[in-house]
């Protein structure tokens, strides 16, 4: 859901700049204000229409310190759909991957964009948008000057098949978006965009659309069949034209989530399965911060002690006295081992990489600290050859120096079953 504060719905037409408060998903008719764009206009001119609709806060009445949604033309975005590549599990591979598609298809001009991809199903290909780097960082500065933050800057289209799905309109097929000097046609998949194409000119009837898409299925066999399932109009309409479903643009950029091809990053959401891990992490944290805190107090006592002894009087001890003095330094020993134990190297060099498919459901440090330290990990792995090359990897990833499978067990029956699994590693440092 967008934010329950107010929220200021920016909409950066072909043509025109538009933008209004939106309360509780209603927009509010008195704050409207458009601004008609020139018909060269550049990233200047963009960004003076949005200060001439925006005004900073105390001009004009205005207040500021709303989130900000901008939803943006593909009149001003360049759009891919990129082969899967295993490159794609990393942040920064799928970055490098963005730009050299990008630069292949748009030009050197293209590597100065911020590209915000979809999450598609592994080993599917990744629907891309580019926009340019000034004009998002124009953005973010304004926000700041009104006291506001921008929670997210996206397509239009992505907004237009956010609002065809809520409509219970079909997940296959072609949805037209009309704006004025513009037209996209967005191609779905299941309820997912997987291409995009624009054009600067409007598509005048039914005829032109399918023209078009003809030509499309002549280039990209993937458009081949493809109907037209939904059409939203946000030109000035006539009677006519409301009649047959037009829509208002800025109650349209407010409809969807801030998650879709969103170019203000937010972060991995937090599904059901990510929640337990990370629930899991956090206590696993709060249990070794208890243990190292009654820990330290042990080793306090024991340097106390030993400080203590120091000073009194020198005597030969009698032979139960170092008996007890033997085991309250190998205690003493032993708290310290503890205490350096290196816990985030540990937890770090347990995480999985990202080509395996592994959740880790517990890790077990209670032998972290004997004179040959070892720690165990339990997990879930997709397949036996996951689980095998997990514990290999363990071996191999500092600083640990050597690992083996304790047990394992398939869960369910039938093929496809995932195997839970406990190994045992070493370590030093």
């Amino acid at each position: 859901m967008w934010p329950v504060k107010p929220l200021r719905v920016l909409v950066i037409g072909a043509q025109r700049v538009d933008t209004a408060l939106c309360v509780k998903g209603r927009i509010v008719a008195d704050s409207r204000a458009s601004y008609v764009l020139d018909a060269e206009a550049g990233l200047g001119g963009i960004l003076a229409a949005v200060a001439a609709v925006w005004p900073v806060a105390g001009e004009d009445g205005a207040i500021g310190g709303e989130a900000l949604l901008v939803a943006i033309s593909d009149r001003w975005l360049r759009w891919l759909a990129l082969p899967w590549n295993d490159g794609f599990l990393t942040p920064d591979a799928l970055d490098r991957q963005c730009r050299m598609q990008f630069a292949a298809a748009w030009g050197v001009e293209a590597l100065e964009c911020r590209y915000a991809v979809d999450d598609a199903p592994y080993g599917q290909p990744r629907l891309a948008a580019a926009l340019e780097q000034p004009l998002l960082a124009g953005l973010e500065v304004m926000a700041r000057e009104r006291h506001s933050r921008v929670v997210a800057v996206r397509s239009l289209s992505i907004a237009a098949c956010q609002w065809a799905r809520r409509r219970g309109g079909r997940t296959d097929g072609v949805v037209e978006l009309h704006e004025a000097g513009n037209a996209s046609l967005i191609l779905l998949r299941h309820g997912r965009p997987v291409s995009v194409f624009s054009q600067g000119a409007d598509l005048d009837d039914r005829l032109a659309s399918s023209a078009l898409l003809r030509r499309l299925a002549l280039r990209d066999p993937a458009w081949s069949g493809g109907e037209v399932v939904a059409t939203l109009d946000l030109r000035d309409p006539s009677p006519e034209q409301v009649a047959e479903g037009s829509v208002d643009v800025l109650a349209l950029a407010a409809v969807g989530h801030p998650s879709a091809l969103n170019f203000i990053a937010q972060g991995a959401a937090l599904t059901g399965r990510r929640l337990g891990l990370l629930a899991a992490a956090i206590l696993l944290v709060l249990a070794v911060g208890l243990q190292l805190g009654a820990l330290q107090r042990r080793v306090s006592q024991a340097e106390q002690t030993l400080a203590a002894r120091q000073m009194a009087p020198a005597r030969m001890p009698s032979a139960l006295e170092s008996k007890g003095e033997e085991g309250r330094l190998r205690a003493a020993n032993t708290a310290i081992r503890k205490l350096n134990v290196p816990i985030t190297k540990l937890l770090r060099a347990v995480q999985p990489p990202a080509d395996l498919r592994i959740a880790l459901l517990g890790i077990d440090l209670s032998d972290a600290a004997q004179e040959q330290p070892v720690l165990r990990i339990s997990g879930e792995a997709q397949s036996a050859a996951e689980m095998a090359a997990y514990v290999g990897y363990l071996g191999d990833t500092r600083p640990l120096r050597s690992a083996y499978l304790l047990h394992h067990e398939v869960v369910g029956e039938g093929k496809g079953k995932p195997y839970r699994f406990t190994a045992e590693a070493a370590w030093s440092d």
